[in-house]
């Protein structure tokens, strides 16, 4: 049996046979790059993004820096593909509320919040999207998918709210109860957190929704500009969708 040491890069030295000798070792070279990547939604907005990655190669560097730039490029595209389409089924995603009863209460048109939520349960903690109540996009972009990226759905440009429901009552039981939740209403200019609360019975298919009618939120504080938030209110309608609207004061 004869062994041989490395004694420098690539030297090797063999004992029996006493040969100092060059051996070609296999190079490994490693580099990183980073890549933008950018596609158009269905109404021609256009989504950026970026990507890095790093790879390997037996060849040089530079193959080795080609390489990674080349994978870096393809996953900045396909990014960018996800994220347009993800905005393109958040657009889709709407309810034309024009044949019902759909009022503001008592507030400024840019703070109004619609939704509509999943009657299949009971507690939950999710986050939803929200137009931004202007008479434009009050009949286009009132319900949205569930998001749990608020980097996301900023970038969509809706707002966002996590929202945490406790049932206080028995719900087993038929009669009416009163559920409540946590919401916190990611806004432009500050958040917004509301206790909310609402009449609440399961019907006979064992899905539980709220009573329609307005009801009162209580305020648990405010951030930024709205410290001093006031008189949210939410208004559940017969078909299973809820208009939030509040009146601030801002900070000036």
């Amino acid at each position: 049996m004869q062994t041989c040491i490395l004694t420098s890069k690539n030297y090797f030295f063999c004992e029996k046979t006493n040969i100092h000798k060059k051996y070609n070792i296999m190079s490994v070279f490693t580099a990183s790059a980073s890549a933008n990547g950018s596609a158009y939604t269905n109404t021609n907005v256009l989504v950026t993004a970026v990507s890095s990655a790093t790879a390997t190669s037996e060849i040089s560097q530079q193959d080795a820096l080609e390489k990674a730039m080349m994978l870096a490029q393809q996953l900045a595209n396909e990014t960018a593909i996800y994220d347009a389409n993800v905005i393109n089924e958040a657009t889709n995603i709407s309810t034309d509320l024009a044949n019902y009863n759909v009022t503001q209460i008592d507030s400024p048109p840019d703070i109004t919040f619609y939704y509509s939520t999943d009657k299949n349960i009971s507690a939950i903690t999710k986050t939803n999207l929200y137009g931004n109540g202007s008479a434009e996009s009050i009949l286009q972009t009132l319900n949205g998918p569930v998001f749990s990226d608020a980097a996301l759905t900023q970038k969509i440009g809706k707002y966002a709210s996590t929202l945490t429901i406790y049932d206080i009552n028995n719900t087993e039981s038929k009669e009416i109860f009163e559920r409540t939740g946590i919401i916190t209403f990611y806004l432009p200019k500050g958040q917004i957190t509301v206790l909310s609360n609402a009449n609440t019975f399961k019907r006979s298919d064992g899905v539980y929704a709220s009573i329609p009618g307005t009801y009162l939120q209580t305020i648990l504080g405010g951030t930024d500009e709205y410290l001093n938030a006031w008189g949210i209110a939410r208004r559940v309608l017969p078909i299973n969708s809820t208009t939030w609207s509040a009146g601030i004061y801002l900070n000036q």
